[in-house]
């Protein structure tokens, strides 16, 4: 070997013996997928049901789903019964109020 491909033998091994000992590559300690948004709390595990199989996991999903489901329903449900009621009471105070009018004369 020539004398120039020696002196780049070794300029090639001294970068990359110093590349080396520049990178460093570190997992995070806590990895956050909200995107930086604050979390309402750790997940309590003591309420998860236990499991014998995936499929007994996939049959007590489904039915959390659907309790879910329902309870949004009846939520809207509630919601709607709310509004109307206000309303109604919103009614009954206007007519107080002009019957109070009437009879102060």
């Amino acid at each position: 070997m020539t004398r120039l491909q020696n002196i780049a033998l070794v300029g090639i091994f001294i970068v990359s013996a110093a590349m080396t000992g520049c990178v460093s590559v570190k997992a995070p300690e806590r990895i956050n997928l909200d995107g930086g948004r604050s979390r309402r709390g750790s997940t309590d595990t003591r309420s998860v049901p236990p499991t014998s199989s995936h499929e007994d996991a996939r049959r007590k999903l489904a039915q959390a789903h659907a309790e879910i489901n329902e309870l949004r329903d009846r939520n809207r449900r509630l919601e709607s019964k709310e509004r109307e009621l206000k309303q109604d009471n919103d009614d009954c105070e206007r007519r107080l109020d002009r019957c109070e009018d009437r009879y102060d004369d």
